[in-house]
């Protein structure tokens, strides 16, 4: 392996500086990894940001290693907003080319549904990222991307696509899916962005969801965990 203390891996085309103490994070990062030793950002943290998170667990059972690269993620998601881009809580997939999130509570059902799109429609479905992506303006449009951080399942896959929906997710014992407004979710959907402590940073995060509401569509998807619910959205956001 190399050597895990220090490298950089490029997210979102920006190129992060890995500092660590655990081989973890590199493992982790391993498909995100680049040559060279220039970089947009610094990723680091200390013993007391690891032990904090840690003890957030009453079982205390998940490794340091592994809480250093949640903080190592999250000194990535305070700095990006002055570079364009934030980090989303949610399923990132590639439908027909172009980029869906799907977000909701942990709890809820989105794994369980982009699941079963990707099972029912393999051809047109692939995962970008499943737990959290970034968004990021790239040229003249928003686009999602990969990240090394997906979730308990792994989902991830190297890539991004140009973001065209964002859809919030709820159980429902009848399928449906609708177009809404921004302003009718943007509570909702503030709760599954990362926001800044630092205050400038995190007036940045809301410039930015404020420009990339006005070219992304949302839509409210409300569905069983059967196979109708993925044809329901598909048929919509193919």
């Amino acid at each position: 392996m190399a050597d895990f203390r220090d490298f950089v891996i490029e997210i979102a085309s920006i190129k992060a500086r890995m500092l660590c103490d655990f081989p973890y994070t590199r493992r982790l990062c391993e498909d995100f990894a680049i040559e060279g030793c220039d970089y947009d950002i610094i990723a680091r943290t200390s013993a007391e940001e690891i032990g904090a998170e840690s003890a957030q667990y009453v079982d205390n059972t998940l490794s340091r290693g592994y809480c250093e690269g949640i903080c190592l993620y999250r000194s990535i998601a305070e700095q990006i907003p002055s570079l364009g881009g934030f980090v989303f809580h949610g399923a990132a997939v590639e439908i027909g080319g172009r980029g869906v999130i799907f977000t909701a509570p942990s709890g809820t059902g989105k794994t369980t549904h982009v699941s079963l799109l990707m099972k029912n429609y393999p051809q047109f479905v692939k995962i970008i990222n499943g737990d959290n992506p970034i968004v990021r303006k790239s040229g003249n449009e928003w686009r999602v991307f990969s990240t090394p951080w997906a979730g308990k399942e792994g989902w991830k896959r190297n890539a991004s696509a140009p973001l065209s929906s964002i859809v919030w997710v709820e159980r429902s014992s009848d399928n449906f899916i609708e177009e809404i407004s921004p302003e009718s979710c943007f509570d909702r959907i503030m709760g599954q962005i990362y926001l800044p402590h630092n205050g400038i940073a995190r007036l940045e995060t809301f410039e930015l969801l404020d420009e990339m509401a006005k070219t992304v569509k949302f839509y409210r998807l409300g569905c069983n965990m059967d196979n109708s619910a993925a044809e329901t959205s598909f048929n919509m956001l193919k």
